[in-house]
């Protein structure tokens, strides 16, 4: 005897299912029953198999389309920064006050475009798994300093100040440079952006033999490292959205008014945990934020005692 019934996805046949004996007792109506759900089950694997298949091809068109898109906006974008900066600095000659308001917009709006360059570049690398860091011994001291050397003139017009608690001298970390540098970038452009006038934004990085962050993880011979400020905070509802959610905007009016992709966090979370980090942030509505992370030292070899950076001769002043 023969059982044979059709394997369906949706209206579409995708297979028939086949069953023969030789023996007897032939089938029964129980064997039919067996089968038909034996089939039914299958169709509905085969078209979830399909389904995630056309999804894959889908995120990874996704995925090349950003990084093509990142690629060509940026060829254009450098030489329009690099000529509002030639003529801010004199070099056409003397610009009359209306033309320097309009290059520094320029120069501003080029920023702002090559920041979602670079976050869109970001997140097609860490979707296709091609996000890299390099890793090596590096002094916080200096990657405090490079991040805050931009954001002078910002902080200057806006009236913040920073209070920079991180000494010289500190043990090492093991990370790649320009990657924090991304990250402390990300968290004191968030500070700069969601705080008033007058405020004051502080970092502070601390080594710490034993840290246990509030999510429960210990962590052994670390960095500790924040950027808290005075500003707008976050509500309930946006702390368990932040680090979760791709394209996060919070739920703040006042924020929402400020520009961004709200893909850094995400960013900077995937970099820190790269780093064998973790991060996380405390922060309530109207009181102001503090984002904090801890990254591991550095250690001597075949030895447990951090290595300490040299003294600060060779280092660049604070500005």
């Amino acid at each position: 005897s023969q059982i044979t019934i059709p394997i369906l996805s949706g209206d579409e046949v995708n297979a028939i299912l086949i069953l023969e004996t030789n023996q007897e007792p032939r089938f029964s109506l129980s064997d039919w029953d067996f089968a038909r759900r034996l089939a039914e089950n299958a169709g509905i694997a085969i078209s979830n198999a399909q389904l995630y298949a056309e999804l894959t091809r889908a995120d990874e068109s996704k995925s090349e389309f950003m990084a093509f898109a990142a690629h060509e906006l940026k060829n254009p974008l450098t030489p329009i920064k690099g000529y509002a900066e030639m003529m801010l600095k004199g070099a056409t000659g003397e610009l009359t006050d209306q033309q320097k308001q309009i290059m520094h917009v320029l120069r501003t709006n080029a920023e702002r475009m090559q920041t979602i360059i670079n976050d869109l570049r970001d997140i097609a690398r860490m979707d296709a798994r091609q996000f890299r860091i390099e890793l090596s011994p590096i002094d916080i001291y200096n990657v405090v300093i490079e991040t805050l050397r931009p954001f002078m003139q910002q902080l200057e017009e806006k009236g913040q100040t920073i209070v920079n608690n991180v000494p010289e001298g500190l043990p090492l970390i093991i990370g790649d440079a320009t990657r924090l540098i991304q990250v402390m970038t990300n968290l004191v452009s968030n500070a700069y952006k969601y705080s008033p006038p007058g405020s004051t934004i502080t970092i502070t990085a601390r080594p710490e033999t034993s840290y246990r962050t509030p999510n429960g993880n210990l962590h052994k011979n670390v960095m500790y490292i924040s950027v808290a400020d005075n500003g707008i905070g976050m509500s309930e509802e946006d702390l368990q959205k932040i680090f979760r959610e791709r394209y996060f905007r919070s739920s703040n009016r006042a924020a929402q008014d400020q520009p961004g992709t709200g893909l850094g966090m995400m960013i900077t979370q995937h970099i820190i945990e790269l780093h064998n980090g973790e991060i996380w942030v405390e922060s309530k509505l109207g009181e102001g934020s503090n984002f904090q992370f801890v990254i591991p030292l550095a250690v001597e070899e075949g030895g447990d005692t951090p290595e300490t950076s040299p003294d600060a001769a060779t280092e660049p002043a604070s500005d």
